[in-house]
C-alpha cells in the first residue's frame, strides 16, 4: 500500500471518530476520549490519536524520526 493510500484510509477513519469512540489508530489502545476534541491530532495525518501517541509524535518530530504509517495499528490491521 502506498503512503498516499495509507493517509487516505486514515483520513477516512477520522470521519468515523466523530461518530463513535474507536481505538487509537496509531497504537491500537482503547485510550481515546469520547469527545474527540480531547484527543491529540496527529502531526502527520489529519486524524485523532491518543494523548500518549500525541506526546510520542511530538518527541519524534523534535528528533525528526516519525513513526512510519505502515507501523500504525490501523494500517497493520487492514493490510492483514
Amino acid at each position: 500500500m502506498t503512503e498516499e493510500m495509507m493517509k487516505y484510509r486514515l483520513e477516512q477513519l477520522a470521519k468515523a471518530q466523530y461518530i463513535c469512540c474507536l481505538p487509537c489508530p496509531r497504537c491500537g489502545a482503547d485510550r481515546m476520549y469520547k469527545k474527540s476534541v480531547y484527543n491529540a491530532l496527529s502531526r502527520y495525518v489529519d486524524v485523532g490519536v491518543c494523548t500518549d501517541c500525541g506526546t510520542d509524535e511530538g518527541i519524534r518530530a523534535f528528533t525528526n524520526n516519525p513513526l512510519p504509517l505502515k507501523e500504525w495499528s490501523f494500517i497493520k490491521s487492514i493490510e492483514g
